[in-house]
């Protein structure tokens, strides 16, 4: 018997750790045992306790996570192989089931109401935060139809773009849709949802040249965790559907990781680097940096890969 005691995992401090996967081959009696214990401070840690497959760990919540895995010989001589052990220290939040609350408003007086986005969970129990990053719309803001002033056969439908967060790292994107019937109808009336044609805040219709302008005035990006270890997400809304590249740079500006590369349409946007690069490797820790193209426009941001 012998042991083998991984590198230590750095998460964050309250955080739930989430749940070990691996991968063995063990001949006849052989066997592998996976073990973990936690610290605060990276020095003093609690004591090792049994590690089951893709179950959450139950060691005590603290900053720095340490895995020891176990080789037993078989009574025949052989040898168990460990073919590969992934830590999952934090799931990110699941937007699947994103509504709008209310789904419906009504009566169209112009008045301000306030909506929810409910429905998103985290799998870990983090408490999630949302941020709305664009609005928009399936008629123009002024015209024929617009609230009360005249009859509108199709209603309106509102489209809201947000990123839900878990302070952790763990991210999601989602679009939840909000009815407003029309004001000769009755209020429950179905909305005819013509799509995300013109911008809620602008007025500019999607993908018109003011709309890409304005697209790329707000192009922002940004990453966390930063610094991270093993892994980032990089995300960014974009107010136009356009052909968007994001791409890692080491700090001697060499490609390391081509993420994006493809036409997307509007919305938020939450991409995973694993801290690999083209050929599957892991990176070397350090300073990296990220390039967002997104049509005429382009936002960069840099990150700290910690090992």
């Amino acid at each position: 018997m012998w042991i083998h005691r991984w590198g230590q995992v750095k998460g964050v401090t309250g955080v739930e750790w989430g749940f070990v996967t691996w991968t063995a081959d063990e001949d006849g009696d052989s066997d592998i045992s996976i073990t973990a214990a936690s610290s605060t401070d990276g020095l003093t840690f609690s004591a090792n306790e049994p590690v089951s497959q893709a179950v959450d760990l139950t060691v005590p919540n603290g900053q720095y996570l340490r895995v020891s895995v176990t080789f037993t010989r078989a009574s025949t001589g052989e040898t168990p192989v460990l073919e590969d052990l992934t830590i999952t220290a934090n799931r990110p939040p699941d937007c699947t089931a994103a509504v709008a609350d209310p789904d419906e408003l009504w009566p169209p007086n112009h008045k301000m109401k306030d909506v929810n986005i409910g429905g998103i969970t985290d799998p870990d129990g983090n408490p999630i935060s949302i941020v709305v990053t664009s609005i928009t719309q399936d008629e123009p803001l002024d015209t024929y139809g617009d609230g009360s002033t005249q009859p509108d056969g199709d209603g309106r439908v509102y489209h809201i773009s947000s990123v839900a967060s878990d302070g952790a790292g763990g991210e999601c994107g989602s679009t939840v849709s909000v009815c407003v019937p029309h004001d000769k109808g009755k209020k429950g009336n179905v909305c005819v949802d013509g799509g995300p044609l013109f911008d809620s805040v602008t007025g500019a219709p999607v993908g018109s040249p003011k709309a890409v302008a304005a697209a790329g005035a707000q192009l922002e990006v940004g990453n966390s965790p930063n610094p991270f270890n093993p892994s980032t997400n990089i995300h960014y809304s974009l107010q136009a559907a356009t052909h968007v590249k994001l791409t890692i740079f080491n700090s001697l500006g060499q490609v390391v990781k081509s993420l994006v590369d493809e036409a997307q349409d509007l919305g938020a946007y939450s991409i995973e680097w694993d801290g690999r690069d083209n050929y599957g490797q892991s990176a070397a820790g350090g300073l990296y940096f990220y390039r967002l193209e997104a049509g005429q426009r382009v936002a960069m941001g840099k990150m700290m890969f910690s090992k």
